[in-house]
């Protein structure tokens, strides 16, 4: 009788577990799909930036501002990158903790669901400070519409 609760617990316990490492799994995309849509808007400003850069006009912006806002948008897509990888490898090490619960590993399993949490942590922070960059990169535009105004209009 003892035995046949025991299994029972364990059983009960066993799937709780993967009732809570599956509850991360389909936060872990939506976040990559935030990150993606960062990436996508941060190749697009590129991309207009090259076409200004190569199409130089009177209503062009300075030289200076454009070696800046390349910089900034350099750091912003290696933190991009950075963090899709690591929201990648937060769900790889999820299914695998899930795989794994039910295969009967548990203490494997638990390792790698440590290792999610860190892998989905390190992505998070590394898009929010991506984020904090982006305000740096509007303070310069802002900076530079504010220089509109002081600049003498063409005869």
């Amino acid at each position: 009788m003892f035995v046949v609760a025991q299994h029972q617990g364990l059983l009960q316990m066993i799937t709780q577990d993967i009732a809570l490492f599956s509850l991360t799994l389909p936060a872990i995309p939506l976040i990559m799909v935030a990150v993606n849509f960062r990436y996508t808007a941060l190749a697009g400003l590129i991309r207009q930036i090259h076409d200004i850069a190569n199409r130089p006009s009177e209503h062009s912006r300075p030289p200076a501002i454009l070696h800046r806002e390349v910089g900034l948008l350099q750091t912003r897509i290696t933190y991009v990158k950075f963090s899709l990888f690591f929201a990648g490898l937060s769900f790889l090490f999820n299914l695998l903790a899930v795989g794994l619960m039910i295969l009967g590993a548990t203490t494997l399993s638990y390792a790698l669901f440590i290792a999610t949490l860190a892998s989905l942590s390190s992505a998070i922070l590394l898009f929010l400070y991506e984020i904090s960059r982006s305000t740096e990169a509007l303070s310069l535009h802002i900076a530079d519409i504010g220089s509109f105004s002081h600049r003498t209009p063409p005869s």
